[in-house]
């Protein structure tokens, strides 16, 4: 029995001496390491498979954004001020019709959100895009602009269904954002029309310079009206010249029937565009069938020229120095608010035109022609306009450009003057995005 004890408090001894071991290993400074260690070991594996993680969903969403897939958003928003000084005073305004007594015009002004766009672009296969604008304020309205797909099956060839402008006159492409002026020339205003059809076009490039031909057919009717038939339509046919980079001429035709008439508008025109210079001309002519109204002459010319400038230095949000470097001593044209100013001045000018819709029915002859019994009115009165400007542009990546423009218009006697179509001032704020 006196072994059996023995060896009994052997073991148990031993037991104890083990488990205080095993207390002592798990309790020192280097287990303590070798445990944080591992803990570091596991948190860095997590936080390296959450960082993968995480940057792969950053590949993926940059993939996506960077698709040729992916719709792109732009828009253009004008802000305007219009002050009209004297009214009716030139050419005399008549008792009745469209225009206003000289009383009833005299130092108008207003406030006018002129566009405020919004522009989807896309593409859904390597041939088929898309475009789709609506315009929230279009002098208060709500229009859509452009609705249309746009194929290209090969190298130069393009077709395009839909809502779009016509291809017809220079100045009329332009959009609100990069015209020159505040208000579009009386070519861009009555030559240039968006309608529902289907456009042609192709482009010659291995010839000495690329040639752009476009021709189309359209409804010939305001894009309201689509739900309407129509035994006429609208044909027209547009060429472009792209000489060289400096020199670009156009031409084309298009004849419409709004209404019981038919008539034609043949346009011509070219610009060139050096460093700092633009200038820029363009004619159009109106026929009316069986002299229903006089043929009308429109003629469209200025120029512009870009001084680069620098000052109104945004010290305050660009954190410049007074003397405008950065710390490294380069220049930043960032800091500036005004990038250049722009000098313009043009010279419009339109005969007594019609929108070639019929007026009245009667016997006889009139003085702007006949269709049988039915007459064409007057829609615009013979007029022409000089107007000056200067454009303080702010550059990119936001486009904004503060436009002042002062146009002087020119009525021959007995002319109906209507609103809007006066002498007046306009200063406007566009911003593009």
């Amino acid at each position: 029995m006196k072994h059996v004890r023995i060896i009994s408090h052997i073991t148990i001894a031993i037991f104890v001496f083990c488990i205080t071991t095993v207390f002592i290993i798990v309790t020192s400074p280097a287990a303590s390491a070798q445990k944080d260690t591992i803990n570091i070991s596991v948190q860095k594996q997590a936080t390296a498979t959450q960082t993968t993680s995480a940057d792969t969903r950053q590949i993926n969403l940059q993939k996506v954004l960077e698709s040729q897939y992916m719709p792109h958003f732009h828009g253009v928003v004008n802000a305007r001020f219009e002050y009209e000084p004297r009214g009716g005073d030139k050419g005399g305004s008549a008792s009745s019709g469209a225009g206003s007594s000289k009383s009833d015009t005299e130092g108008l002004s207003r406030f006018e959100v002129r566009h405020a766009r919004i522009d989807m672009t896309g593409r859904v296969t390597p041939i088929f895009d898309y475009r789709i604008q609506v315009d929230f304020s279009d002098e208060g309205s709500v229009k859509p602009v452009d609705a249309y797909i746009h194929f290209t099956p090969f190298k130069g060839f393009e077709l395009t269904a839909g809502q779009m402008r016509i291809p017809s006159t220079l100045d009329a492409h332009r959009s609100p954002a990069n015209q020159f002026f505040a208000n579009r020339s009386f070519i861009a205003k009555y030559g240039g029309l968006r309608d529902v059809g289907m456009m042609l076009g192709y482009t010659f490039s291995n010839t000495p310079f690329p040639i752009i031909l476009q021709a189309g057919i359209y409804n010939g009717a305001s894009f309201s009206e689509q739900k309407n038939w129509h035994v006429a339509l609208l044909h027209t046919f547009k060429a472009q010249f792209l000489v060289s980079k400096h020199w670009v001429f156009t031409c084309g035709i298009q004849d419409r029937k709004p209404d019981s008439v038919r008539f034609y508008m043949v346009d011509a025109g070219g610009y060139y565009q050096g460093e700092r210079l633009h200038v820029e001309t363009e004619y159009l002519y109106y026929h009316y069938a069986h002299n229903a109204f006089r043929d009308v002459n429109c003629v469209n010319a200025f120029a512009n020229y870009d001084l680069p400038i620098k000052f109104c230095r945004l010290a305050l949000l660009s954190g410049s120095s007074s003397n405008g470097n950065t710390p490294d001593g380069n220049s930043d044209a960032s800091k500036y608010l005004f990038k250049k100013i722009s000098f313009l001045v043009r010279y419009d000018y339109m005969q007594d035109h019609s929108n070639g819709k019929v007026l009245a029915t009667h016997s006889g002859t009139s003085a702007t022609g006949t269709v049988g019994t039915q007459t064409l009115a007057i829609t615009n009165y013979h007029r022409s306009r000089a107007t000056y400007g200067i454009t303080l542009s702010m550059g990119k990546p936001f486009t904004a450009d503060l436009r002042l423009n002062y146009e002087d218009y020119f009525y021959r006697k007995n002319a109906v003057i209507p609103k809007g179509e006066q002498d007046k001032f306009v200063i406007e704020l566009m911003l593009e995005f």
